[in-house]
Parts: C-alpha cells; structure tokens; sequence
C-alpha cells in the first residue's frame, strides 16, 4: 500500500507503518495513518484513529492448484564432498558430482484471505467521511479486482502471488452516539503457499555399480 515505517517518529510509533494520502488529515501528532495487523484473537489496548487494519481471516487448502510431490530444487548438501567416478567404459565414466544432495519439494498451496479495514470516529462527521472514503478509494486503486501481492520469504527473496478482491463491506457502526465508527472492509484472496515441507538429504552414488550373476 505504499506505508513506510518512520525511525524518526517517538516509541513506540517508530515501530509501526505509517501511511499518507493526499486530502486525508493523520491523527493529531502522528505522522500519518497508521496501518496495523491483527490476529484473530488479538485485542487492542488503544486505537488511533483514522487507521488501517489488515486482520488475516481464514487459510483453506487450494485443492485444485494441487500437483504431485515435485522436487523444486537439487544442490550439494552443507559439508558435501566432491566425487569423480571412475573411468571406465561405462555411460557414467568419469561424471563428477558430490557424495550428499539436498532436494526440497513444491510449496503446499493455499488460499488466504485478508481483510482491510478502514475505520474512522464519525466525530466531525463530513470531515471524517471524506477521509475514510479517500482512503477507502486509495486501497481500491492498490488492490484491484485482479493484482499481484509481493511478499519477501525467509531467505529475503521477493515472491509474488496472484490477488482477488472477494468483497466490499460497510463497517459503520452504532453503539454509542459519540463514540460511533464509520469504515469500509475490503476482502482479499491471494493465492498463496506454505513451504512446511522439510527438506531432505540423500546419497548419491560414488562408484558405478557392478552386477554379478551367481548360476544356481
């Protein structure tokens, strides 16, 4: 979406994402709009608002993106040592490789879906209406229907997954006159994966192999 964490901003703010958008005013003494995640069980001490909370709702097997085991890579394990078959007459002579592999398999996939809420005090209600709908036309041009989300994996290499806009939501609601909150939700698919496969180590051959034919 474009926010940034800001080092120069106090602590604790200095450790969250922070996002400006033309035409929308940040919390008094912020240094912008502060975009936040949640777990589903996660409750929160304080809200500053207007904010931007990005709440992961359900992780569903993706059957039908399933593929047999696959090995997706092959390279010499840690401490592996190099080896060279003997020259012979064989198809294999003097092939060189090492004597230990590491291989990992495909990723199991999955579809994760995550929804955006924009949310606001309907304090200075005009004011405020116009801010959430900025924001919430500010997201609709980062998440189309139909986009691409990059992520970074553990190793930092940048992944990228096909997106689906599900929904829209109105999230206005009513419990008390002056404390009542306006939004929008925005549900998202990404059809993403898992990489909880371990990874294995193998032998390899380091001598060509001999048959031997014993008459019975």
């Amino acid at each position: 979406m474009g926010a940034c964490i800001i080092p120069s901003a106090p602590i604790p703010d200095n450790q969250r994402y922070w996002l400006n958008i033309d035409g929308v005013d940040p919390p008094p003494g912020k240094p912008g709009i502060v975009v936040t995640f949640s777990f589903p069980e996660a409750e929160f001490k304080s809200m500053v608002l207007p904010m931007i909370l990005i709440r992961r709702d359900d992780i569903s097997p993706a059957n039908e993106r399933w593929h047999s085991k696959h090995v997706t890579y092959r390279t010499p394990a840690e401490g592996a040592l190099p080896v060279t078959l003997p020259v012979n007459n064989t198809a294999l002579s003097g092939l060189k490789g090492f004597d230990r592999m590491e291989q990992g398999f495909q990723a199991i996939p999955y579809d994760i879906t995550y929804t955006i809420s924009i949310l606001a005090h309907y304090r200075g209600a005009i004011g405020q209406r116009g801010a959430v709908q900025r924001i919430f036309e500010y997201i609709l041009t980062r998440f189309s229907p139909y986009s691409v989300v990059t992520v970074f994996d553990d190793e930092g290499d940048p992944r990228g997954y096909s997106s689906f806009m599900e929904a829209t939501s109105v999230l206005d609601e009513h419990p008390t006159v002056g404390e009542r909150i306006i939004g929008f939700g925005v549900t998202l698919r990404v059809e993403a994966e898992l990489d909880h496969t371990t990874v294995e180590i193998v032998r390899t051959v380091t001598q060509p192999l001999t048959l031997n034919l014993i008459k019975l």
